[in-house]
């Protein structure tokens, strides 16, 4: 629901890409419930119906809880019992991400900081691929290459003078038998910055408020505050370590990111309705402390 709910913000509040991933993740998300409830039900239903699997309930994984479940019950791990180490080590990391992304910054790629579109035709065809490599070896690793039509190659960089581009040129001209010729050459601005400094902003931001009373309703603002919480902690853990790798930060970045937002609140949800099944069982549970040392 929650994620359903993200989605449907971003569809409705943002524009081009991440509009688009807003439907791309609501399909999804729709097409894993049908599948959970609809296909898996009926295959299993159909399974069990054969005397082969009645014979062998081993099969279903019913007739065991499974070795991972029955040695941690043998062993308890009191988790909770340490939630000051995980909480430390938790935001231990925190630190070093939000550190790396302020001495490093991150790597903006071309739909974030605009640059030049050149199209080229070869007298080969040449698949992306093979032309992507060819930038690469040319000295141009970061630039976006694809195909365009049936047989052109574009490629789109940051600022790239007319030396370079012939450097590219003469790179695509060896692998497609000896000629490239420049179809298109223009300057382009930022696809993404704008948009995602108001529209797309405004719509993560929207949908973090209605998730958080969705939350509250559904729980209590003290589990809402922590799903938040949790998601701020994935996404900064995600922009943290690509700042410090150096990644390009794209649209298939931001993708990533949107994705994250959306599966660390399902995940958390998950989580808050076990709790509210044992606290339905046990009202007032008692946490193992940490053993007072000798």
């Amino acid at each position: 629901m929650t994620t359903l709910l993200a989605a449907g913000l971003l569809f409705t509040f943002a524009t081009g890409p991440v509009k688009g991933f807003g439907v791309t993740l609501s399909i999804g998300v729709l097409v894993s419930m049908v599948s959970a409830f609809v296909v898996t039900r009926v295959l299993a239903e159909t399974a069990v119906r054969r005397g082969f699997v009645r014979r062998r309930p081993r099969l279903t994984g019913l007739a065991t809880t499974g070795r991972l479940r029955t040695l941690l019950a043998r062993r308890e791990p009191q988790i909770v019992r340490h939630r000051r180490r995980w909480l430390g080590a938790s935001s231990l990391l925190v630190v070093v991400a939000v550190a790396g992304i302020a001495l490093r910054g991150l790597d903006l790629g071309v739909e974030f900081t605009g640059g030049r579109l050149v199209e080229y035709s070869t007298s080969k065809q040449v698949d992306a691929d093979t032309a992507r490599k060819a930038v690469a070896d040319a000295g141009f690793p970061r630039a976006v290459v694809q195909e365009s039509g049936s047989d052109d190659i574009t490629v789109r960089t940051g600022e790239l003078s007319d030396a370079e581009q012939e450097k590219i040129k003469e790179a695509l001209a060896e692998k497609g038998g000896g000629q490239a010729t420049v179809e298109r050459d223009e300057r382009i601005g930022p696809s993404l910055g704008d948009e995602l400094r108001q529209k797309a902003l405004v719509a993560l931001g929207i949908a973090v408020a209605a998730q958080l009373i969705y939350l509250t309703v559904r729980f209590r603002w003290t589990f809402a505050s922590a799903a938040v919480a949790a998601m701020v902690h994935d996404v900064l853990l995600v922009v943290g370590l690509f700042a410090w790798l150096g990644k390009t930060v794209d649209s298939v970045f931001l993708a990533a990111v949107l994705t994250v937002i959306g599966y660390s609140v399902n995940d958390t949800v998950v989580v808050f309705d076990r709790i509210r099944e044992a606290r339905r069982r046990d009202p007032a549970p008692t946490w193992p402390e940490q053993p007072t040392p000798p």
